[in-house]
């Protein structure tokens, strides 16, 4: 349910997910959101948070959140829609539509691309200095890392 999907945003993860996330094993909400606690860069799962707390987001805001998640996979798209579903002004044909056009699908057939970290600093998106350039490479960083401790730990 939604209330219970939302109440696993808010707390702090309890573990790390694995090193190697199989993206396309991402199939319900609940994985999504999990995963995101970790595994998403700041600006991206403070969206996530907001949205999950029933608030609107800008414009800016929603299509930085769905050009992120389908950029990360075809099963991400799955998810999108019911991710937006938290929105309260949420119209599933409109956001359909929306997410279908800026995955190439629709209208222009164009594949958006994920904004930069200039952009979503320039638009006020960026809440932490990650060190990227772009919120995608963030997934791969945080699994370096992971990597990393994991083998000078053993």
């Amino acid at each position: 349910s939604k209330t219970e999907a939302a109440a696993q945003v808010r707390p702090a993860p309890r573990e790390l997910p694995t090193v190697a996330v199989n993206w396309g094993e991402i199939e319900s909400l609940d994985k999504l959101l999990n995963i995101a606690q970790t595994m998403f860069p700041p600006c991206i799962l403070n969206l996530v948070n907001t949205l999950t707390r029933g608030e609107n987001l800008t414009h800016h805001q929603r299509f930085a959140l769905a050009t992120f998640l389908i950029k990360l996979g075809d099963v991400y798209k799955r998810q999108v829609l019911k991710l937006f579903s938290f929105s309260p002004d949420f119209s599933e044909k409109i956001a359909r539509y929306q997410i279908e056009h800026l995955a190439g699908l629709r209208g222009s057939k164009k594949r958006y691309l994920v904004y930069s970290c200039a952009t979503m600093k320039a638009l006020g998106m960026c809440v932490a200095e990650c060190g990227i350039k772009n919120p995608l490479l963030y997934p791969r960083r945080v699994s370096k890392n992971l990597l990393g401790n994991k083998n000078s730990v053993g």
